[in-house]
């Protein structure tokens, strides 16, 4: 079991955050690693050429355990996912968008899972949905089986994402520019035949999504599918009744957008929640929203 009256020795935990113009949220997502019940983490923070001035907030950090690359260049969070991998120090790694939210407690539990898991294992857990303003609107659920193939290609909410570092080393992001959008899918429909894959099924992280669609970025995830599918399915009929369905799925997204309808599309994607599910959301929340960054 992972032991927290030890974490100042072992084993020290890399949250990796690639970054690129996340605008307001990015001090949340910062603030929600200090907010963590362990302490025995570092920050790594890579920018992807930001211009919106967040770069200064990362160097303007004062605290050790905080690193901040940038190199002012565009590479895709697939490069800087990869690039974090190799600058981390950390036995275990765990992944996070910029304009997402840790729950306090995610560093602590996705460890002590890890610890007592074979080295191949990836862990994931059910995610919290909220809007814009930080409002908590309702839950992903995690997975509940190992799935393989195309298949595989949702198996886990990308911000929740817990893995060794090994695992990462031998399991890099593809750096084809196609998965900028996609990367998590073509990670997952490679690894999981060789790879085992866990679920928290309470919620650990908080996950940006209603009130922010971005239909060039759906459009893109839609084309990376596509690619995916023509290059792991080898049924023909398959695979174009796939190809169809994913077609389908992008007109229909750029209809709803028109129609200023676009979070329809995410709402069908959660779940409502209990009130003591919500209420225990909230608190965390509360918790970050009051948590301090030491900057300089």
């Amino acid at each position: 079991m992972y032991d927290i009256q030890q974490e100042q020795r072992h084993p020290l935990l890399s949250v990796v955050i690639p970054y690129y113009n996340p605008g307001p949220y990015f001090a949340l997502a910062i603030k929600s690693v200090f907010a963590q019940t362990v302490s025995n983490w570092e920050l790594i923070l890579i920018d992807d050429g930001s211009t919106d001035g967040s770069q200064a907030i990362a160097a303007g950090i004062r605290d050790e355990r905080v690193r901040q690359v940038s190199d002012g260049v565009n590479l895709g969070v697939n490069y800087r996912h990869n690039q974090g991998t190799r600058l981390a120090n950390g036995e275990y790694i765990f992944l996070m968008d910029a304009d997402d939210i840790m729950h306090p407690e995610r560093l602590e539990k996705q460890a002590e899972a890890l610890c007592d898991a074979p080295r191949n294992t990836v862990v994931g857990t059910a995610c919290i949905s909220i809007d814009a303003n930080s409002q908590v609107i309702g839950m992903r659920r995690a997975q509940l089986r190992k799935e393989i193939g195309y298949r595989a290609r949702h198996s886990f909410h990308q911000p929740s994402v817990a893995a060794s570092r090994s695992w990462f080393l031998a399991n890099p992001y593809s750096e084809e520019p196609i998965y900028r959008r996609a990367q998590d899918a073509e990670l997952w429909c490679r690894t999981s035949p060789h790879s085992e894959f866990r679920w928290i099924q309470r919620p650990l992280q908080f996950y940006r999504e209603m009130g922010v669609f971005s239909l060039p970025n759906y459009l893109a995830t839609g084309r990376a599918l596509i690619h995916l599918f023509k290059q792991i399915e080898n049924n023909p009929i398959r695979s174009s009744l796939l190809i169809a369905r994913e077609r389908a799925k992008m007109e229909i997204a750029r209809v709803l957008f028109n129609l200023k309808m676009s979070d329809t599309l995410v709402r069908n994607r959660i779940d409502r929640m209990s009130l003591d599910e919500r209420s225990e959301a909230e608190r965390a929340l509360k918790r970050v929203f009051n948590t301090e960054i030491p900057l300089g």
